[in-house]
């Protein structure tokens, strides 16, 4: 029996000196847990009792739905109910106050009651980051003032991603204030609600950076003293586009419909611009350039169907212009690249750096 025991504890001892690993502190242990995704970090928990509790304080949950075209209609409605129960395993006993990040992806196949639950769940702790990806948000018939949906009302916010997300929510029900929020990624939104955008940036006092990409918006308003980038790609056309930003600094556009007037009217006070221009730009458009009195550092990204006389146009609105750095696709016609007859003032007088 003596030699059973000490044969025991030597394996015991050899085990302890080769999982060194479990000896590190929680914080470190969490950390390597972070880059696992979060069905892999609970499933550490039976690597022993070190790590059987320690995924509940991990920092970063993602919920994502996996769904392969080779299941039949059984496997998938089991594998349904198999996710369902992961997710409520995890938020039930998740316990970390603080999440840098939470990711919803691939839901839309779920009942949009059952995607908004899981978010209530979490939504008061303080959260850092969070990204919907593939998810319907329908809160009509579903909001209750005693349990309002806050997804738009969470403070620690800092970042809001929404992807291919489908949102309908009542009329004058859902508050939008997100105090710290500073970047907002909107791709593929689709809202039945015209006031929805204009209520979200309304509601973030700190925005710095947004990017609104192929998003079925009828118009956009935008009123922002923070907002410092400024990211549109949209193919639909608008009713209307009202933009007010004039500490923008990096402006990327590529819209077929957008008046590149109206734009840059709303950031003709901006000290610095990077302009990345994809589309050909209308003489009407070159007629209704604004000026630019403050702007004293210019990078301008030239596509293909950008015209020489389009940024001579600018160049001319640019009377305090110091900074000019012009950068060219290997695609660009450069068959109007001619010296104009009469060049921008600020080439003659105040610019200093050409590249």
């Amino acid at each position: 029996m003596d030699r059973v025991r000490c044969l025991s504890l030597r394996n015991d001892q050899n085990y302890e000196d080769l999982d060194r690993i479990s000896q590190l502190p929680d914080t470190p242990l969490l950390r390597i847990l972070s880059n696992l995704s979060t069905r892999e970090a609970v499933g550490t928990s039976v690597l022993s009792k070190r790590w059987k509790n320690l995924w509940t304080d991990l920092p970063i949950l993602e919920f994502q739905w996996d769904i392969e075209l080779s299941f039949t209609d059984l496997d998938c409605a089991l594998k349904k109910v198999s996710f369902k129960n992961f997710v409520d395993t995890v938020l039930l006993h998740h316990r970390a106050p603080y999440l840098t990040s939470c990711r919803f992806a691939h839901l839309s196949e779920f009942d949009s009651a059952q995607t908004i639950a899981w978010f209530s769940a979490l939504s008061t702790r303080q959260i850092g980051e969070i990204i919907f990806d593939h998810c319907h948000i329908d809160v009509v018939g579903r909001f209750s003032a005693k349990r309002p949906f806050k997804l738009f009302m969470i403070e620690s916010l800092s970042v809001l991603d929404l992807s291919s997300v489908f949102i309908h929510y009542p009329r004058n029900k859902v508050q939008f204030e997100l105090p710290n929020l500073k970047t907002l990624y909107l791709y593929r939104v689709t809202c039945f609600n015209k006031d929805f955008f204009k209520k979200l940036v309304a509601g973030c006092h700190v925005l710095q950076e947004l990017s609104i990409v192929s998003c079925d918006f009828h118009s956009l308003e935008i009123h922002s003293l923070t907002l410092s980038r400024f990211i549109i790609s949209k193919f639909a056309p608008m009713d209307s586009f009202i933009l007010e930003a004039p500490n923008l600094t990096e402006l990327y556009l590529r819209s077929e419909d957008l008046l590149i007037a109206e734009v840059f009217r709303g950031v003709s006070k901006t000290n610095t611009l990077h302009l990345d221009y994809h589309d050909k730009p209308s003489e009407l458009d070159c007629e209704n350039m604004p000026w630019f009195h403050h702007l004293a550092h210019l990078q301008f990204v030239a596509y293909s169907e950008l015209k020489l006389g389009f940024i001579l146009c600018m160049l001319h609105h640019c009377p305090s212009l110091q900074n000019l750095i012009l950068h060219f696709d290997k695609d660009a016609d450069k068959r109007d690249w001619m010296l104009p007859s009469c060049p921008p003032r600020c080439l003659l007088s105040s610019l200093k750096v050409f590249e």
